[in-house]
């Protein structure tokens, strides 16, 4: 059975990705690795190359990562997915069901406000320490009001 078919019959919905903010402190570390490598090239030749492929790799890597970090919504709750394609987004890293969810809120504060990438937070009703807290999201303000219309479209 087609996977992409299970995703499509629990009513998923995309509303985030991470912002292009995301991705600012691992660019910064590949290129203080690669002046690193350049030092370390100025010795040794080979290791500079060895240093500069694993700074490469550990950022593409990286990268990759925080891509494959999708917030979706579906019949059951609201989860943050991980997966580089839509049908591999069954894989729920952590989420809150509809029946343990509070609210959805953003807080605002002036670098948010600036790159438009605030962090959402998904209150559980139930558990405190069972919210979720977004960083760097993309278009969250439409979100949280998304998501609050969500909810209370199932109560």
């Amino acid at each position: 059975m087609n996977p992409y078919a299970l995703s499509l019959a629990r009513n998923v919905v995309v509303l985030s990705r991470k912002s292009w903010v995301a991705y600012l402190p691992g660019a910064l570390l590949a290129m203080l690795g690669c002046a690193v490598a350049l030092v370390v090239g100025q010795c040794h030749w080979l290791a500079g190359w060895a240093v500069a492929w694993v700074v490469v790799l550990a950022a593409f890597a990286a990268a990759l990562h925080l891509g494959s970090l999708v917030l979706c919504a579906d019949d059951l709750g609201v989860w943050l997915c991980r997966g580089m394609l839509p049908w591999d987004w069954d894989i729920a890293v952590t989420g809150v069901s509809w029946q343990d969810f509070g609210r959805a809120e953003f807080q605002a504060r002036f670098p948010d406000w600036l790159q438009n990438a605030h962090t959402i937070r998904i209150v559980n009703r139930h558990v405190s320490s069972g919210s979720m807290s977004l960083t760097h999201m993309r278009n969250s303000r439409a979100v949280v009001i998304r998501l609050n219309e969500l909810k209370a479209e199932r109560t």
